[in-house]
């Protein structure tokens, strides 16, 4: 369950990266 929650956390924080270089692009 560690790992699986391990896999949740990093997908959650890829996802902020990816929604904070859209919201930084001129494209947003």
């Amino acid at each position: 369950m560690i790992f699986f929650k391990n896999i949740n956390l990093s997908n959650l924080w890829a996802l902020k990266r990816v929604r904070d270089s859209v919201a930084a692009s001129p494209l947003a």
